[in-house]
């Protein structure tokens, strides 16, 4: 991405204007004729201190004309049917103006941010793309700029670039919003935790993801964590044995590893209680495996299909490919886990082994070798383009100099 030009941000300033507060029976008459609504020389010469703010609120944001017009009148026929300048407006009728179909709602709600000191943009009736409210409020120049910046960042930080500046767009407009000021270099530690919480999982990762690109813009001193998981659905332990079940919660209450990998190897090691429960029905704790169970459980793993070992709190989930043998990645996932669980189980101190974890729970190399291969079928025009690209590529193609291995 070409680097953004400086755009140097000017905040809007409501106080320079003098307020109209009181209208007279003319003005009310000129605001009741909706051809004089939508015609600024007449209402420049008319009524300068009611149409000056509304069009330069439109320039600040970059509202075109096309919009800025038929919003202007919408306002002012408002206005007309209250017999009260806006400057005079409560929450409750910028409310009543915002859900009207009539006019720009980005650009009305942007006048109401200025003139009305309205903030409560959450209220706004079906609020949607905060980037468009964000560009009209504070500006498009400085959206696009602090954007720019922003992804940027991400890129050479690795993330890919192919959707990054949409999926961003909208988590960077929220953001400037609940900041009160667009500026990167204005955002807090406890704006992004804010920014988290009571949000679903994609918004408190894609928040965390701008933590990291402030981060390395030296803005914060650290990145928050990519998502803000409060609290966890309680996992199903029907048709499990009790004390594989204690052992299990024992090691998820002890690790210290992410949140949402403990629960994903949490899940794993449940569901292998499972499998001991039909399969091994005297083995309970771990001190009672032996190298006899660790083959029988990675043989069960090798030859597990879709669903075969799904806890009762997922029995409602759709299995993509119920029944058919389960990805190599998968497979990977549970030998992975239940190695880790083994080799914590030993090194805190909770028992002694009657094999080696690493050893006797090795992941076989036919599921290694399988595991991140995905292959699909790629159309001809496609892959006459990567070739292209391959042959072209040259060192002003590289997103920065960080080099992966």
């Amino acid at each position: 991405m070409k680097n953004t030009p400086f755009v140097d941000y000017i905040p809007f300033d409501p106080d320079k204007y003098e307020r109209l507060y009181e209208l007279s029976d003319r003005d009310l008459k000129i605001l009741g004729n909706h051809l004089c609504r939508s015609d600024w020389d007449f209402l420049d010469e008319n009524l300068p201190l009611l149409l000056r703010p509304l069009v330069d609120v439109a320039k600040h944001g970059g509202v075109s004309e096309t919009l800025a017009v038929p919003s202007i009148a919408a306002i002012l026929w408002h206005v007309r049917k209250t017999n009260s300048s806006y400057w005079s407006w409560t929450e409750s009728q910028w409310l009543t103006l915002l859900e009207d179909r009539a006019g720009s709602r980005p650009y009305i709600a942007s006048v109401a941010y200025h003139i009305g000191g309205f903030r409560a943009l959450h209220r706004i009736k079906n609020f949607r793309q905060p980037a468009t409210y964000a560009s009209s409020i504070f500006g498009r120049a400085v959206f696009q700029y602090e954007h720019g910046r922003l992804i940027q960042t991400l890129s050479s930080l690795g993330y890919s670039a192919r959707h990054l500046p949409i999926f961003m767009s909208g988590v960077l407009g929220t953001l400037m919003l609940e900041n009160g000021d667009p500026r990167l270099e204005t955002f807090t530690e406890e704006l992004l935790l804010k920014g988290q919480e009571h949000r679903v999982k994609s918004i408190a990762k894609s928040v965390g993801k701008v933590s990291h690109g402030l981060a390395a813009m030296g803005i914060l001193s650290k990145p928050i964590r990519m998502r803000g998981y409060k609290s966890w659905k309680e996992k199903s332990i029907q048709g499990i044995d009790p004390e594989w079940t204690a052992w299990c919660r024992r090691w998820r209450e002890t690790s210290t590893l992410r949140p949402s990998t403990r629960e994903t190897m949490y899940s794993f090691i449940l569901r292998i209680g499972i499998w001991l429960a039909r399969a091994e029905p005297g083995i309970k704790a771990p001190t009672e495996w032996d190298m006899t169970t660790c083959a029988a459980l990675i043989a069960a793993v090798d030859r597990m299909t879709v669903g075969e070992w799904a806890l009762e709190s997922a029995k409602g989930t759709k299995f993509k490919g119920l029944g058919q043998p389960i990805a190599a990645n998968s497979k990977r996932g549970f030998l992975h886990a239940i190695r880790r669980f083994f080799i914590d189980f030993e090194f805190w101190g909770w028992g002694r082994l009657k094999f080696s974890p690493r050893h006797h729970l090795a992941t076989p190399r036919s599921v290694s070798f399988n595991s991140g291969i995905n292959p699909r079928v790629i159309d001809d025009s496609t892959w006459l383009k990567l070739v292209w690209a391959s042959l072209n590529l040259n060192r002003n193609d590289l997103l920065s100099e960080i080099h992966y291995r």
